[in-house]
């Protein structure tokens, strides 16, 4: 990778594991921020959204549930829609391109949540298949998007 675009959204994680990545492959360009690429706030959506814990649940399956009931609330109460944060990380990549110029790469640090939005949306996949995508995304996961001609694919 030559010069990479470096991208992270606003929260520290992010910063601090881009900076870590960055130092130890010797990427020297400045991190640029957006917001778009931070994580949704997975306690106000436990609270708004998940079950009372009955000790039987196990933590991800109260997220699970929850984000499935955000994604379903077309006008969530104190908080952004799903389809507001979805489109948010679709945007901030179909405009990464522009940013790079002909054959330049970009990296961008992220979370789980706006990685299965952005691939969620290019499978087409349904929003329990975000969910199960979401999931299984974990921190210092690498997934690679290819932009071309035809469009961007995963």
């Amino acid at each position: 990778m030559r010069d990479p675009h470096l991208v992270a959204g606003t929260l520290n994680r992010q910063h601090d594991t881009a900076r870590i990545a960055a130092e130890a492959a010797g990427f020297r360009g400045p991190l640029h921020q957006d917001a778009r690429w931070n994580e949704y706030d997975h306690l106000a959506l436990l609270a708004r959204y998940a079950p009372p814990p009955d000790g039987e649940r196990p933590l991800q399956g109260l997220l699970d549930h929850a984000l499935a009931a955000w994604m379903k609330d077309p006008e969530p109460a104190g908080g952004g829609s799903w389809p507001a944060f979805a489109e948010g990380a679709r945007a901030a990549l179909a405009e990464l391109p522009a940013a790079l110029g002909r054959g330049r790469d970009a990296v961008v640090f992220t979370s789980a949540g706006p990685l299965a939005a952005v691939c969620g949306a290019l499978l087409s996949l349904p929003d329990e298949g975000v969910v199960a995508l979401n999931r299984v995304a974990v921190d210092a996961s690498v997934t690679i998007l290819v932009v071309g001609g035809s469009g961007t694919t995963s």
